[in-house]
């Protein structure tokens, strides 16, 4: 399954002018037991978990419970508190997709437009062999005999 990388336009860091960026985004669809929604996340490799804002727990039912293990260290040291759950991904291109059942973690953000979905190692990059090709600006993923497909 091969997924073009996602362009945005940011502000350059000097502020003075724009830049493009690319980034590894893949559309995927999350299952729970009151429900679907599709959402974008960013395939991050330097992620261990795979982690999903718990707002969409709440929306699609799923039991989350605190997670037990210390909290997780984010971009400069942050630590955050997670909540563990299980959710259905459906990860789907013109002409192949995958279902499979994960166990993965949630953050409560503290405000909407900070929610990001990110797929780490477990969960997600574990189940694939990945090629990020910076120069086509594409990501290949191609299931692993570890995926735990849902039919």
């Amino acid at each position: 399954m091969i997924f073009p990388y996602r362009t945005i336009i940011s502000e350059a860091l000097d502020g003075k002018d724009f830049v493009l960026i690319v980034r590894p985004e893949v559309p995927v669809t999350f299952v729970g037991p009151s429900g679907a929604a599709s959402y974008i996340g960013l395939v991050d490799t330097g992620s261990d978990h795979t982690i999903l804002p718990k707002s969409i727990a709440d929306e699609l039912g799923i039991p989350v419970q605190p997670a037990t293990g210390p909290p997780a260290s984010v971009f400069g040291g942050q630590l955050v508190k997670l909540s563990i759950g299980e959710v259905v991904i459906k990860l789907k291109v013109v002409d192949s997709s995958c279902t499979w059942k994960a166990t993965v973690f949630f953050h409560d953000f503290m405000k909407a437009v900070d929610e990001t979905v990110i797929f780490g190692h477990t969960g997600f990059l574990d189940y694939f062999t990945a090629i990020f090709d910076g120069k086509l600006a594409e990501l290949t993923l191609l299931p692993n005999d570890e995926l735990p497909v849902v039919e």
